[in-house]
């Protein structure tokens, strides 16, 4: 495991995209090699893109950046943390993220510190 690397949720990402509220954190993160995301905030980004020139512009975002998958212990961690916030509470998906975060033992990167800081043990570093 990588030290210093942070995994940015969907939020982030969507802000790296669109190149506005936390882009220049993430940029600097993504030209030292530190950033990364979960394969849960790939297959959101990808769901939400409607044209392939938009589909281009992820591509070039996602090049080089490192994609957590969604491993056996992740998805344990994810559904203890459902069953302790209760079934649904911050999402399914939020909930993968965080278990993958977890597993990992990386610090997650959100714009909806709020929403993660409910999940024990998890750090969360504020994207805005």
């Amino acid at each position: 495991m990588d030290r210093g690397v942070i995994v940015a949720d969907t939020d982030a990402v969507i802000d790296l995209l669109q190149a506005e509220g936390a882009h220049r954190t993430l940029v600097k993160l993504l030209s030292a090699g530190r950033l990364a995301t979960t394969a849960v905030t790939v297959f959101e980004i990808w769901r939400g893109l409607s044209s392939e020139t938009a589909r281009d512009v992820a591509r070039r975002a996602f090049r080089g950046v490192r994609v957590y998958p969604l491993s056996d212990a992740a998805a344990k961690r994810a559904a203890e943390i459902d069953q302790l916030l209760g079934r649904g509470s911050i999402g399914e998906r939020d909930s993968l993220i965080a278990g993958v975060c977890l597993a990992i033992q990386r610090p997650l990167l959100t714009a909806n510190v709020r929403h993660f800081q409910r999940v024990p043990g998890l750090e969360v570093l504020r994207a805005r």
